[in-house]
């Protein structure tokens, strides 16, 4: 893989143009340097349209080979980035040839620059629109010492306690890092997430030694819900988490999947996209140096001590022994606040579906009774979305306690995390919800327990 940034967020314009995937899971899939080549393709995507019809003037005159989006990228980057680049060793002879056309043409390109791009004004408008929320970065607690005791309750102590250290020799080191403006907090309910509110800073995320040594990885805190509740769950109501194990069912992008890999023994990821799994694969190597991961074709058995990643339908899923099921399906993302890959879609030509919540509950509905009705070793179940619709939330929990299978025999609600303060709509109150006044995306989670668990513990 080349180290030309340049020609590499050229090739996520390109990919994302043609609506290959999502800005940021292309530049974590494709890229060397995911941080500085999401900021170089969101700015040369921002002002796509404005320079559209004088690059490919630009580019047939002098080079009908070279590529539009390299030159975009170029040009965006030597008059609103950093300039010019100066280390020319560094650069591929596409990218200076694309840098030598910049270079002529600095002062059309300069003009048009300095209209409003339609795209960018969008851009800065929904920016406006939605409320600032502090950056969520979750500690990574893969690197802590595991205690090795055959006492339940000491080994559970002991692990808490192994964490309380970690989180807090993270916090230390992030707040040397931060700017003095910047306030830093740990969340009081998911202990792990650490939050950074700067609403007049821009800090590199990406650039922090936190963050690039993977002590810690930016993600919301709302996603964080479904397996912080599970995690609670288990404690109380299992009598061992020693050789505990989770599928997360509709794995992508992977934040749920890591998150249960620092909670539990092993975890089986699947999505049906193996672009997407392809992903998690790359990024488990990094963040994961406490299991086995591995990419296969059918999962036999547990996954203990493993992270396992297929790529299957989620409907065609077996049961292979996991007692905690992640479920996140496919969501209208309706509680997503500030999300500019529609904008940037938009200003590129790309097709963007827009599923209507209704459509989307019929499949979270099927989804979700499968995984209780066919699944006899699930013991707990989350289900959750990133949507504020009720029809794809409470409505999703009512029609399947509701089926006429008998579900509402075998399973109930959870009270999940009781101290959250904002609960799931009447009569489920026993579920959660997230939206800007807990400083976070919407988001909404329910936790189902087998019956004969909860006889169980009692």
């Amino acid at each position: 893989m080349t180290n030309d940034v340049f020609l590499q967020a050229a090739d996520v314009v390109r990919d994302f143009r043609a609506g290959k995937g999502g800005l940021k899971a292309l530049c974590y899939a494709r890229t060397s340097q995911p941080g500085p080549v999401y900021a170089l393709a969101l700015r040369a995507l921002g002002h796509a349209d404005l320079l559209k019809d004088t690059i490919t003037r630009l580019a047939k005159a002098n080079d009908t080979t070279l590529e539009h989006n390299h030159v975009l990228v170029m040009a965006t980057e030597a008059l609103l980035g950093d300039g010019i680049p100066h280390r020319r060793r560094r650069l591929e002879g596409v990218t200076r040839d694309a840098l030598r056309i910049v270079k002529t043409h600095m002062p059309e390109f300069a003009c048009l620059l300095k209209k409003p791009d339609t795209a960018t004004t969008k851009s800065r408008s929904n920016a406006s629109a939605a409320p600032y929320l502090p950056r969520a970065l979750r500690v990574n607690l893969d690197r802590r010492e595991y205690p090795e005791i055959n006492d339940e309750a000491d080994r559970v102590r002991l692990t808490l306690e192994a964490e309380e250290q970690c989180v807090l020799r993270v916090q230390d080191q992030l707040r040397n890092e931060l700017p003095p403006e910047a306030k830093l907090t740990r969340h009081p309910i998911l202990k792990d997430f650490l939050l950074v509110s700067a609403p007049n800073s821009k800090i590199p995320f990406h650039n922090l030694w936190v963050v690039k040594t993977n002590q810690a990885i930016m993600q919301s805190l709302a996603s964080g819900l479904p397996l912080a509740a599970l995690r609670e769950a288990a404690i109380k109501l299992l009598p061992s988490l020693k050789n505990v194990c989770v599928l997360d069912v509709c794995a992508a992008p992977g934040s749920k999947t890591f998150q249960a890999c620092n909670y539990f023994s092993g975890v089986h990821a699947n999505d049906l996209d193996r672009r997407r799994c392809e992903i998690i694969l790359k990024r488990g190597k990094e963040l994961i140096s406490t299991k086995a991961v591995r990419s296969t074709n059918i999962v036999a058995g547990l996954p203990i001590n493993s992270l396992v990643i297929t790529s299957n339908d989620a409907l065609r899923l077996k049961d292979t022994g996991c007692q905690i099921i992640v479920c996140d399906p496919t969501c209208s993302s309706s509680g997503v606040y500030g999300n500019k890959d529609s904008t940037l879609a938009e200003a590129a030509g790309v097709t963007k579906s827009h599923a209507d919540p209704a459509e989307l509950s019929s499949f979270q509905i099927k989804l979700l009774t499968r995984l209780l009705t066919k699944f006899p070793s699930a013991v707990l179940v989350s289900y959750s979305t990133c949507s504020i619709h009720s029809v794809e939330n409470e409505d999703v929990v009512a029609a399947v306690l509701n089926d006429e299978t008998g579900i509402s025999e075998e399973w109930e609600l959870w009270n999940a995390l009781p101290e959250w303060p904002m609960r799931g709509k009447k009569p489920y109150t026993y579920c959660l919800r997230a939206d800007k006044r807990q400083q976070t995306d919407g988001f909404f989670t329910a936790i189902f327990i087998r019956k004969s668990l909860l006889k169980k513990s009692s």
